[in-house]
């Protein structure tokens, strides 16, 4: 207990030696350093004739009951302490940690020195120095109870390892039947989508077909449109200028160059797309007569 305060000490030598040399910075001190410096006064008025390990010893004995207190009243005031906010929250089901049988002792002690007026620094040194002095066989009943507490709270933690064990492996499962689900239902799906599709190519196959022996092949056949004709005669130089090109890429290159021509160049393939209709009317005329006279 009585390091910190010998730190405290070396930090003032080093001080110290800083300002002789004039150019160092002084560090600042730590909070718990600035606390001993505040506090050693205090305790020496009062104690004049205690020597310098009783006075840390009494700061030591006050700074633990402070920090102890201090755990015991956060945990006391759950969901209260807001100070760091990106700290789990703790888990209502986990067993508390037992505490100490000095703390036990302090705890009792507490009360009937509050109700004295004494406040939380007189406290601490009231119950460090009657802990200090109390002998073996005082201090028993406390430290009986302290490992009581302990071998209790070791049994309860096995238990919630192990029920959080258990969790940990039936999410795991349901994790995995889950998984599991999802893929039979994908699989259903694939062969709902592969039966339909066959559905449709056959379907489309058999409509092909019907169509393929309804029609007379003597009957003119429809001509392309102008942009069907400009695709024909643009993808033989696109074909020629990149060899092994694909269906899709070369259909989007088609599409692209139609997009860029202007209306005159445009207008070049409109023509040559009214003539071909022009010629197939006079054929599809001809063609109705000669069946109308056959009938």
């Amino acid at each position: 207990m009585t390091l910190p305060f010998i730190q405290v000490l070396n930090e003032k030598e080093q001080d110290k030696k800083k300002k002789k040399g004039g150019n160092e910075i002084k560090r600042p001190c730590p909070p718990y350093s600035l606390w001993c410096k505040d506090q050693w006064n205090e305790v020496k008025k009062e104690n004049p004739d205690a020597e310098f390990k009783d006075i840390s010893h009494i700061l030591g004995t006050a700074m633990e009951l402070l920090e102890q207190y201090l755990q015991f009243k956060q945990e006391a005031d759950q969901g209260e302490n807001k100070k760091n906010k990106t700290k789990k929250e703790k888990d209502p089901l986990k067993p508390k940690q037992p505490v100490s049988a000095f703390f036990l002792f302090s705890n009792e002690r507490r009360a009937a020195l509050l109700a004295e007026n004494k406040n939380v620094l007189e406290v601490a040194k009231i119950a460090g120095e009657e802990w200090k002095n109390m002998t073996e066989k005082q201090k028993g009943p406390y430290e009986k109870i302290a490992k009581k507490n302990k071998e209790k709270y070791t049994q309860e933690m096995e238990a919630y390892k192990q029920n959080k064990d258990e969790e940990a492996m039936n999410l795991k499962k349901e994790e995995e039947e889950l998984m599991k689900f999802q893929k039979q239902e994908a699989l259903q799906l694939l062969k709902k989508k592969e039966k339909t599709e066959n559905i449709i190519k056959k379907t489309k196959e058999q409509r092909q077909k019907k169509q393929q022996q309804n029609v007379d092949p003597n009957k003119p056949k429809k001509p392309a449109s102008s942009f069907l004709l400009f695709s024909k005669e643009t993808r033989q130089s696109l074909v020629h200028e990149n060899p092994g090109i694909n269906s899709s890429t070369l259909t989007a290159m088609i599409s692209v160059k139609w997009k860029e021509l202007n209306q005159e160049e445009k207008q070049i393939w409109n023509c040559k797309a009214a003539e071909a209709m022009g010629a197939y009317k006079k054929e599809l005329e001809e063609y109705n007569k000669s069946v109308a006279a056959a009938t």
